[in-house]
Order: structure tokens, then sequence, then C-alpha cells
């Protein structure tokens, strides 16, 4: 059975069109590109599939990631979602974690116990807060600027 978040759900035109961002810059981010002798991997996907569908993961997290772009550079966003998939064991950890921005610091209110991460973010230490808000802990990416 396939989970809600991997179903796709829109194709990369209908969820431009409804994030108001270009198809170029959606297909970007999804599937990654080369651009010069330099290869970018996706920032949305582990790797590039080729598929032109749009889940409903992705279309959640790719509003989330435009609005993380006016506060962080792209490479430390697909850093940190790397390692926030890793440690939460998701292919979407932007769209189950409720993640925030506050100042350029990224923050994201994940739910359950407060842990040490043990992941790394562009070569910073990503680390649980433990402060608890609400019944829900605060995942900090300490450093990411």
């Amino acid at each position: 059975m396939i989970s809600l978040l991997a179903r796709p759900t829109y194709s990369l035109s209908e969820a431009a069109r409804l994030l108001r961002i270009s198809p170029a810059k959606l297909r970007w981010w999804l599937e990654g590109g080369t651009r010069g002798s330099k290869r970018y991997l996706p920032v949305l996907r582990g790797e590039p599939t080729g598929d032109s569908q749009v889940s409903w993961g992705e279309f959640i997290e790719a509003a989330y990631l435009r609005e993380y772009r006016r506060h962080l550079p792209l490479q430390r966003l697909r850093d940190l979602r790397e390692a926030l998939s890793r440690e939460f064991e998701t292919p979407f950890p932007f769209a189950v974690s409720k993640p925030l921005i506050a100042g350029h610091d990224l923050v994201a209110e994940m739910q359950g116990p407060a842990r040490d991460t043990g992941g790394y973010v562009d070569g910073r230490r990503v680390r649980a807060a433990h402060a608890q808000r609400g019944g829900s802990d605060l995942l900090q990416a300490s450093g990411v600027r």
C-alpha cells in the first residue's frame, strides 16, 4: 500500500502553478541538474527519477522549501533535509515535522521524545534541543546559516 505522502498528486506544471514557482525551479528541486560541468543533486528526492508527477509529500516539502530559500542557501537546505530524512527515517522530513524558520536558524518541531540526532549538516552538528513546547520537542540545526 502506498502512503498518502508518496501518492502522485499533481503534474509538475500544476504543482508549480499552485506553489507560485516556475516549473523549471520545481524540476530542479525534484530532479537536480547540470550547470556547466557541475552536477547538482535533487533537493526533494534522493535521486533523479525522471518522473513528472509530484507526490503529496513532495508538494508539501516544496512549499516549505520555497519559504526556506528566503533565508538559507539551497545547498544547506539539501544537506539539512538529507540529515533529517536519515534521522527520522522518512523520505519527507519537512512534510511530517512542522518545520519553522527562526531568524537564520532552521528549527523543526518534531513529534516524540528529544534525542541527540548525531547527524551533521554541512559539517555542523544537528542536535535535539531538550526544550518542551506543547508536548513536542524542538530539533534545532545549530549554526546553519
